[in-house]
């Protein structure tokens, strides 16, 4: 078992000693290997991750390579990792991942003026969708769910931001839910999406963001 110091100091703030860890962890992509104590301490409290990161900025990744970290020295074999759960991601962590979309992506003025002439369309029919909902950030698939099962056939178009198509699927009649795969990171980079919905040719339009499991990590190595 590894051994570690203190996480807190007698005031209930991060030791030194965690925040350096905190950045070396960073630095190596193994923050999934640190006290879980330090890990939530460093997404609920503001000021610490502001130390942190500030640390990291001083401390580049040929310094931490240059200068292991004793305790990530101490490998243990048996040590069963756990994957990230994509689809549950820590809603901080969520939340800072769209905002940086939503800062690099401009909408698309198009598709935006369709979003508000369908409303009244979609408030029309029972049929609903309820998720994505509108701005859902989706890492590796996309899960559709319905109010009730399609009565008929629906052809789904998934748009890039720029109004090109980039997939289009048909869901079968019945159906109360459709889920595909955006693992293929050539297919769908990174970035703002808008989606269609055509039930008996009326049209549910709406937008989400999608991020590479591989952006998530370079994200939270380089402070978003």
């Amino acid at each position: 078992m590894r051994q570690f110091s203190p996480i807190f100091d007698e005031a209930g703030n991060l030791t030194m000693e965690s925040q350096i860890l905190y950045v070396y962890a960073l630095h190596l992509s193994k923050v999934d290997e640190l006290p879980p104590a330090l890990v939530e301490h460093f997404w609920e409290n503001g000021k610490s991750r502001k130390q942190i990161l500030d640390f990291y900025k001083v401390y580049d990744k040929e310094m931490v390579e240059k200068h292991p970290h004793p305790y990530f020295s101490l490998t243990n074999p048996m040590k069963e990792v756990t994957p990230i759960d994509w689809q549950n991601l820590d809603k901080a962590l969520e939340e800072i991942v769209r905002s940086a979309l939503k800062e690099q992506f401009p909408l698309n003025r198009v598709l935006e003026r369709k979003m508000v002439g369908q409303l009244k369309n979609s408030a029309a029919t029972a049929f609903k969708v309820i998720t994505p909902q509108k701005d859902a950030l989706c890492i590796q698939k996309i899960s559709f769910t319905f109010s009730q099962p399609a009565s008929g056939d629906l052809w789904l178009h998934l748009k890039n931001a720029k109004g090109k198509v980039v997939a289009r699927f048909e869901i079968e009649k019945g159906s109360k839910q459709f889920d595909f795969s955006i693992a293929d990171n050539e297919q769908f980079p990174s970035g703002l999406y808008y989606w269609t919905l055509l039930i008996d040719d009326l049209p549910i339009i709406n937008r989400l963001y999608i991020c590479t499991a591989e952006d998530v990590q370079r994200r939270i190595e380089s402070n978003l």
